[in-house]
Parts: structure tokens; sequence; C-alpha cells
């Protein structure tokens, strides 16, 4: 018997899912256009677009395949499979289990899941094909696979850290077609933007082929600070380089920070203008590209002991004059974008917990609790596991004693991690970005 699968749904992942349930079943299912000839049908009720739940219901000789959207929908095709004996271990398809003869059924089915982790990602690393261009194919088509083996197990985001062609200040930061070298293409320095632009357009080929499966996108990350010093001359009259100077964070940095055409810097964030600019430099971002994310990663320079160290920055945790950005960006985002996620990062200097809940009030934010180093061997809260003598002064940038070989680890992080807690209470969601999950796929080489 060949069983007849309806996709009652336009929605690119649930025509997937009819699709994947005809190329597994190898001649068992085959595709109508008609319902009343369907034996499965697949039913998205899009009651949620971030929790994943679906339930495979038998029913007059027949089965219906909902999900709470279309990613879940798919989830229940692959679900169905594996109840007879499909499996995928890793990615491609050396990795798939798939059964000889398998004897299909569509009755007897009464079965639901409901995910109990809101977020399950992985993040792939940017591709930097230095010498090998030609590289770009087979790196895509490795993406691919990965994108497709998350899927069948259930993974709900797909991170790519950046942007992708048009960036955050190009309006301000691009001179003579030249663009600012963004974080995630620190090794790419030497490289033109046209081959900077081939990675940037490769990585979005990757987030239509997630887009394809339904998976959560995304997307940021380092490098909104640019265009602010540039939005701020603009709006005092001056010269970009008055502005940089007047915007560079002062006293004691770390040397390694300090790299003019990356985001591996802050800027002094004293002033409530600057922080506003910041805020308004942010959603214009995120309003011109509507609809190419559903989590924003709105995280700060990178790097470490950074932190402008001027009075008045030091009269507060950076988290403060972060949180100050974010809240704007968050608040205003309620309004103009309401299907957005934004992220907070809890990150080197802003580990230091805010002194007050900046995030009261607000259903549209997600903590990311990015624990750099991190013991295996011990719970993150394990009191041994720390290192002896030595506690880090993150108002002062002293996250770090390279010196001494000394950097936080577990404990230096779990501490602050309970005193934002105690501040932003229990109910504003959170993960944990575990750098484990930080893929080579894509074509990234060293």
């Amino acid at each position: 018997m060949i069983y007849q699968v309806f996709a009652d749904s336009s929605l690119p992942a649930v025509q997937l899912a009819a699709d994947e349930l005809v190329k597994y079943g190898k001649g068992a299912f085959a595709r109508t256009e008609v319902p009343e000839n369907a034996h499965v049908v697949l039913h998205p009720d899009c009651s949620d677009n971030f929790q994943d739940s679906f339930t495979l219901k038998s029913f007059d000789g027949k089965l219906r395949i909902s999900g709470s959207n279309g990613r879940s929908v798919l989830y229940g095709v692959y679900k169905y499979l594996k109840c007879f004996g499909f499996d995928f271990l890793y990615p491609g398809e050396e990795g798939e289990i798939l059964p000889e003869n398998p004897a299909f059924t569509v009755d007897g089915f009464d079965l639901s899941e409901k995910a109990d982790r809101l977020f399950r990602g992985l993040s792939l690393r940017p591709s930097y094909p230095k010498d090998n261009p030609e590289k770009f194919g087979a790196s895509i088509e490795e993406a691919k696979a990965l994108i497709s083996f998350m899927a069948k197990n259930q993974y709900n985001i797909y991170f790519m850290e950046g942007y992708d062609e048009v960036r955050p200040g190009d309006r301000y930061s691009v001179i003579d077609g030249n663009h600012p070298i963004q974080h995630v293409e620190f090794r790419l320095t030497d490289r033109t933007w046209e081959e900077r632009a081939m990675v940037a357009r490769t990585q979005y080929e990757a987030v239509k082929e997630a887009r394809r499966h339904g998976l959560l996108i995304e997307r940021g990350g380092h490098g909104w600070n640019y265009g602010v010093p540039e939005h701020y001359a603009v709006n005092h009259h001056i010269s970009v380089e008055e502005a940089r100077e007047i915007l560079r964070a002062k006293g004691k940095i770390n040397p390694t920070a300090i790299v003019a055409t990356s985001t591996w810097f802050q800027i002094c964030l004293g002033k409530e203008e600057v922080r506003e600019i910041y805020a308004d430099h942010i959603i214009s971002y995120l309003m011109e590209h509507r609809g190419e994310m559903d989590i924003a990663s709105i995280w700060m320079g990178d790097g470490f002991d950074n932190k402008c160290q001027c009075d008045e920055c030091l009269k507060v945790p950076f988290s403060d004059l972060y949180l100050d950005i974010f809240r704007r960006v968050a608040l205003k985002a309620k309004k103009v974008l309401p299907e957005l996620i934004l992220e907070c990062l809890i990150y080197f200097e802003s580990l230091e917990p805010p002194t007050r809940n900046w995030l009261e009030g607000l259903d549209n934010v997600i903590l990311n609790l990015a624990v750099w180093d991190q013991c295996f061997f011990h719970h993150l809260d394990d009191p041994e596991c720390r290192l002896p003598d030595w506690v880090p002064d993150y108002r002062h940038n002293r996250t770090h004693d390279m010196d001494h070989g000394k950097r936080i680890i577990n404990v230096d992080q779990y501490i602050p991690y309970e005193g934002w807690r105690k501040v932003v209470g229990n109910d504003i969601k959170c993960f944990v970005y575990n750098y484990i999950t930080y893929s080579l796929y894509l074509g990234y080489t060293l």
C-alpha cells in the first residue's frame, strides 16, 4: 500500500516534512494535494514559534502529525520514522541508520512530546578559506548536512555569529567601498571586501537552509559599536577622528583589545547621549533587517579587560552601562519588533552583576551565560573548582591575570550568575553558551 501524504500548510518546514517522509519511505509514501485522499496529514497549529511540541494521532485509518509550528511538524515526521527503526547519529548519510524493510503503518499512534528546554542550538563559526576559495562549495554542503542533522534531533536554534553583507554602522563607516573588519572576520584582515563579502554570502546560504527546516535564526553578536563614533561626530559637527578620541576607552586597557578595525574594544559609555545613540543605532539596523532573525544577539565589544576606566564609567559596573543600552533597545523593539527576542550576554566585564533590574517588565529578552573557560570534571558551582588565591576584579579590568596564567573558571563565573539572579529574578529565560558547540563547519581553518 502507498500512503498518501498531505501537507496542510505552505510553510517550508511542513513541505519539507512531507518530502522527507516520501524520501525515507522509499515507495511507501506519495504526496497528494487532495486532503480527502490523505492517509497522513501534516498540520502546524502555529501556536508558538519558540516552544516546540508535536503529536502523532491515529484516527479512522489515518495519521495526523501536528506541531506547534512548522519545525515541530518536521520533528514529528522524524519521530514517526524513528518508531520504525530509523535514526540519525551524526551529520551526513554515513550517520544515518536506515532499515531495509520497515513495516510502516498509520494505526496505533497516540503520542505527544513537548520540549523541556526552550532553547536547543548549535553555532557555526564563519568560514575562512584563506587559500582555497573553491572550498566554499564543499563547506556549504557540510553546513546543510549539519542543519539537517539538527532538525532530525530536535535542535531548534541555528546560530551564526555576525551579519550579512550589510553591517551595523555601514552608513557611517563605509568609505570608498571599504567596510570595517567585523569581529568574526579577524582572521581575514588581509583579504579584500569582495572576498569577505563572499564569506558573508556563503554564510547566508546556510541561514536560508536553516530557514527551510524551520529553525530559529540567531544572528548578530559583537560589532554593534561600528558607526557609533561616526554617528556621534555627525551629531556634534566634529570630525570622526575627534569623535573617536572622545569616545575612546580610557585608562589601563588590555593591549590586545586595541585594534582600530575590529570589535575587540569598548567605547566610553559614561554619557547618556552615547548610550542613546548606541540604542538607536542598533534598533535602526534591526528594523532594516526585520524578518532575518528570530533572536538578535546584542553583545558589546569582545575581548577582556577593555572597558573604559574614566571616572564616570567606574561609578557603576559595566553591566549597568551595557544594560542601559540593552533596555533602551528592548523597549523600542517591544513597540516596533514584537516578534523579536533580544539576547543579553553575561561575559567578561559584564559578569559583575548590575546594581538594578534593568530587565524589569521586559518579556522579549533572554540571558546568555557564556561560560568561557569551564572544567567539565566539576559542576559549575563546585567550590573546589576555582583558581586559589585570586579573585577577579571585573570593575577594574582585572578579569584575567594572564601574566600568571589565571583566568575565570567555573565558580568564578557561577558566583556572578548567582548575583545576577538576585537582581533580575528567576523569571527571565536563559541558556548556557557552551563553546564545545562552536562547530568547525563551513570551511573554518586556522
